[in-house]
C-alpha cells in the first residue's frame, strides 16, 4: 500500500504546489520562455510515460514494467539536470522580473520532480521483492570517502 501513498503524495503536490505556481503565473502574466516551455514539456512527458507505465505494474503486478516505471526516476533526473545546467549557465538574469521568471521556473521543475518521484517510487516495492533494487545509488562509498 505505500504506492498508494506515493500517489496521494503526488497528488498533493498538484493540488497544494503546482497549482499555486501555476496561479501565480497566470496572475503575474509570467511568460516563460521557449526553451522553458519545452523543458516543462520534456518533463511532463516524462511523467505522462511514468502514468502509463503504473498500471501495467501495480495491476498485474509485472516486474519489468515495474523496473521500467522505477526507471523513469532517473530518466526524469537527468532531463532535469541538464534542464537546471542549461537553464542556469545560459539565460542570465538582469531585472527582478526576470529573476522572479526564473525561480518560478525552477520552483515548477523541483515540483514536477516530486511527482514523478513519487508515481515511479510506486514501482520499488515491485523491484525490491524480484531482487533488483540496490540498497543505494552510491556506486562505491570507499571511493567517495579516498576523495576527499
Amino acid at each position: 500500500m505505500l504506492f498508494a501513498s506515493n500517489l496521494e503524495h503526488a497528488g498533493d503536490v498538484i493540488k497544494l504546489s503546482l497549482a499555486d505556481r501555476i496561479r501565480a503565473k497566470i496572475k503575474q502574466n509570467i511568460q516563460f520562455t521557449v526553451s522553458q516551455r519545452a523543458a516543462i514539456e520534456a518533463l511532463s512527458e516524462v511523467i505522462v510515460a511514468s502514468l502509463r507505465l503504473l498500471p501495467a505494474a501495480l495491476s498485474s503486478r509485472d516486474v519489468a514494467a515495474a523496473s521500467r516505471l522505477a526507471a523513469q526516476k532517473d530518466r526524469f533526473r537527468e532531463l532535469e539536470d541538464e534542464i537546471v545546467r542549461r537553464h542556469l549557465g545560459g539565460e542570465h538574469v538582469e531585472t527582478a522580473a526576470g529573476a522572479r521568471d526564473n525561480a518560478l521556473f525552477i520552483d515548477l521543475v523541483r515540483d514536477l520532480h516530486r511527482i514523478n518521484s513519487d508515481i515511479a517510487a510506486a514501482g520499488y516495492p515491485l523491484v525490491q521483492a524480484a531482487g533488483l533494487l540496490s540498497s543505494s545509488r552510491i556506486l562505491n562509498v570507499g571511493a567517495v570517502a579516498g576523495a576527499r
